[in-house]
């Protein structure tokens, strides 16, 4: 859309702007641009995401492809102009540690992606700054804001009420911004209504029901998803500005423009669950949404007396912290839990119930979950059998069975209805469900065995079109090297069938675990089947690395990625030893 603007051409793309696309954006990235259910009447291509940011890139979207340098590159420079700008906004209204703490923080791992994050924090961060003081600001921000994510327009409505109640309806600049807001608002909405007859192209993301506690709290504490969990110091920093103001003896009344802070904050965790994805990628593993209440910490620590050194100490702190947990350049992950989450369910699984697409798809490592009766599901064999309760046998029930002691606590697992509808098992639960990494067993009893993907792995892409292959749908590279984790509850000899592709050139690709050798495989750019001589795999948990041998490189096309080889599918054949 970027490109096409920078020349002064429509957003919407021809199918040579897809072609042209697709050799920019090799792989899964370049086929997901082809979406049917928003092809136009006039057979151009348009996009869930609205195309206002990519206005902004434009300029510097275009000077980036005229020096031959990757156009994202431009998205890069707009992403840090505007954390610049809210950085000098912040430093002169509000104090250097309230800066650190926004455009310092989790923001980081996506300064230089194409993704409207750092648009959205940086308008976020200027509604709440000027809410107070000049609203007239907020309602302008908050409405192209709202271009992208249309929910912060009720958002831009709260502040307009909270503008004519403050400063009453008489004020000019009030009317003026909210023309302006709402304008620049309804682009969105008139946009695709024209182009789709559809007032929104996120309209197949939306999951419209009724939350529940637990989805309320997800994108603030899940130890997988949550902002302040993943970013703890701000957190702190927060209930300690709370706990200040609310126990100070000269503490201001709480007024109209508190009430619509917290409208606003309770109105963002509501929208937050109207997702069809909770579990979604494009993050190193806080979920995005939770970037929307970074900027809360504008108004909380807006009442901190200057002089206080507390803050500053914590913001440079959240810095170091920030720095080393969200540089850019760390991978895409959202497909296994993190060491607490881990820990959680494994120690003490009652603790942590969380919704169940999120417990699924990183317990599976893929987002191809599917869901059966459960008749046909035998408990794992180091569990033993065990009586079900009632609510766990209805139709569409999910269920946790937490282990107490010896026995098993059961409760519901909370999920949204467009999960519970997508992984409904449409076949017989008798047939295959292949994954990117299976174990096959030959000896009777089976013995307990899990086999997942550590660090080092690529996002999962995916065909878009039909094969019968079904281990050609989904692919993931690795650069130099990764890991895969393996569980045994007693010794086995196995053997891995590797099915794999190189990257522009044959790579010998080492297979070790734990450290000792197993085999080393001449990979084929074209995919094809590979398979190791028998190794021994001890009890407990251990670790398959592979290694290419013959390094990686960058695709000239400008993906930031380093690729050797991507990896189809991994099947460990064990035996009884």
């Amino acid at each position: 859309m970027s490109l096409n603007l920078s020349h002064f051409s429509r957003p919407s793309l021809t199918s040579e702007d897809l072609a042209a696309a697709r050799g920019l954006f090799p792989g899964d990235a370049g086929v997901r641009l082809e979406m049917p259910q928003l092809r136009a009447p006039d057979d151009r291509q348009d996009f869930p995401h609205f195309w206002f940011y990519s206005l902004l890139a434009a300029p510097f979207v275009r000077l980036a492809h005229a020096i031959g340098g990757n156009p994202i590159s431009g998205f890069a420079v707009l992403n840090v102009v505007l954390l610049l700008g809210v950085a000098a906004l912040l430093v002169s209204r509000a104090s250097v540690a309230v800066a650190l703490f926004v455009v310092a923080g989790p923001i980081l791992w996506w300064i230089d992606k194409a993704h409207t994050e750092v648009f959205t924090l940086a308008l976020l961060t200027v509604a709440l700054l000027f809410l107070r003081s000049a609203p007239w600001w907020s309602i302008v921000a908050l409405g192209a804001a709202a271009t992208q994510n249309p929910p912060i327009g009720v958002a831009m409505g709260i502040a307009v009420a909270l503008a004519l109640y403050n400063v009453g309806w008489r004020d000019r600049r009030v009317w003026i911004a909210t023309a302006v807001g709402v304008a620049v608002a309804a682009l969105h909405p008139l946009y695709y209504h024209a182009r789709l007859a559809v007032w929104t192209g996120l309209f197949q993301s939306v999951d419209y029901h009724w939350p529940s506690i637990r989805e309320l709290i997800t994108v603030p504490f899940d130890p997988n998803l949550g902002i302040f969990v993943h970013d703890p110091i701000v957190a702190i920093v927060m209930v300690i500005a709370f706990a200040e103001a609310v126990t100070r003896p000269t503490r201001a009344r709480f007024d109209a423009t508190d009430s619509a802070i917290v409208l606003i904050a309770v109105l963002f965790l509501v929208s937050f669950t109207q997702t069809t994805n909770f579990n979604s990628g494009g993050t190193p593993d806080p979920s995005r949404y939770g970037l929307w209440l970074i900027p809360f910490v504008v108004p909380i620590l807006g009442g901190i007396p200057a002089a206080a050194r507390w803050p500053r100490a914590l913001a440079a702190a959240s810095v170091v912290w920030c720095v080393w947990a969200f540089p850019p350049d760390l991978p895409d992950q959202n497909l296994r839990p993190t060491t607490l989450a881990a820990d959680l369910w494994t120690r003490w699984p009652e603790i942590d119930n969380p919704i169940a697409e999120i417990f699924a798809e990183r317990i599976a490592g893929h987002e191809s979950a599917r869901m059966g009766t459960g008749a046909d599901a035998p408990w794992p064999a180091s569990c033993g059998a065990h009586d079900t309760p009632g609510f766990c046998k209805q139709k569409d029930a999910v269920c946790y069975a937490n282990k107490v002691g010896n026995a098993y606590r059961f409760v519901s697992a909370p999920s949204s209805p467009a999960w519970r509808i997508g992984v409904t098992r449409t076949t017989p639960a008798r047939l295959p469900q292949p994954g990117m990494l299976t174990i096959t067993q030959t000896a009777e009893p089976r013995l307990p065995m899990a086999f997942w993907q550590e660090e080092g792995w690529s996002y999962p892409e995916r065909l878009t079109v039909p094969t019968t292959d079904v281990y050609a749908r989904e692919w993931r590279w690795i650069a130099e090297s990764a890991r895969a984790g393996v569980m045994t509850s007693a010794p086995v000899t196995a053997r891995l069938k590797i099915a794999a592709r190189a990257f522009n050139k044959s790579r010998r690709l080492k297979v070790a675990i734990g450290g000792m050798e197993v085999a080393t495989l001449l990979v084929a750019e074209s995919r094809a089947e590979y398979q190791t001589p028998p190794f021994e795999v001890p009890e407990g948990t251990s670790f398959i690395t592979l290694e290419s041998l013959d390094g990686a490189e960058p695709p000239v096309t400008g993906d930031p990625r380093r690729l050797s080889v991507a990896v189809f599918h991994m099947e460990l054949v064990a035996e009884k030893k």
